[in-house]
């Protein structure tokens, strides 16, 4: 059974969604980091990529996360280390993720 991600990191997701999709780098890469981390599967991340708009696949990825497991939220992080997103992770853990 799959646990859900916690509050605490919904909320940082949240409230730092703003952030994330301006500032996101190399989002193809953090796509297929957590496809191989098994964090998503072949249809969402079809879901994510048949949008448009480079902005508008961030915010899907970011939908979609807030419904993973409780593994989401690290992997995440991790996927963002490796792809130079650093940035963006120095701001969730100021925010307590």
């Amino acid at each position: 059974m799959q646990t859900r991600m916690e509050e605490k990191h919904k909320m940082v997701l949240q409230v730092l969604r703003g952030f994330i999709v301006e500032n996101l780098r190399f989002l193809m890469g953090i796509i297929n980091i957590l496809f191989l981390k098994e964090v998503l599967c072949e249809e969402e991340k079809d879901t994510i990529l048949v949008e448009d708009v480079l902005q508008a696949q961030i915010e899907r990825l970011l939908d979609i996360l807030l419904w993973k497991g409780e593994n989401a939220f690290p992997s995440f992080i991790e996927a963002l280390k490796e792809t130079g997103n650093e940035h963006i992770v120095k701001e969730l853990e100021q925010q307590g993720g």
